[in-house]
């Protein structure tokens, strides 16, 4: 019978899996500054365990929620019941561009997390997208 216990547990190497680590280049994984330019979190910025750290994980959407120029619904591409139909939106818009617009759906509804500075932190997801996609520190 194996015994599990602290004597035997500090014989052995031990095993850390870090899942969503911080980025290994120190940036904000928002603006793209280094944890060197940017200044911790305070009280006002942070729950108490995020206070003093220089990047802390948030969890955001993939894709901004409003996609614009892919597709527009309009009641001529729904069917009776005012759900999309796929025929008429290939139709208008050909197939291409109705499978960005399906992707951009899927990716606007899912979430990643991302390691952000006490500046990108607070942003409402719009800002967030725009100075991800610019990456334009403050």
């Amino acid at each position: 019978m194996s015994k599990l216990d602290n004597e035997h547990m500090e014989n052995e190497p031990r095993v850390v899996i870090e899942i969503n680590p911080p980025p290994s280049n120190n940036c904000c994984e928002c603006c793209g500054r280094h944890v060197r330019e940017i200044k911790p979190f305070d009280r006002d910025k942070a729950n108490t365990s995020g206070v003093g750290a220089l990047l802390v994980k948030n969890f955001r959407f993939m894709a901004p929620s409003k996609v614009k120029g892919v597709v527009e619904l309009t009641p001529d591409v729904l069917n009776e019941n005012g759900d999309v139909d796929d025929d008429k939106l290939i139709a208008k818009y050909g197939k291409v561009k109705v499978d960005q617009f399906y992707l951009a759906e899927q990716l606007a509804w899912s979430t990643t997390p991302s390691w952000e500075c006490r500046d990108c932190f607070t942003l409402p997801d719009d800002e967030y997208f725009k100075r991800k996609l610019g990456k334009t520190g403050e």
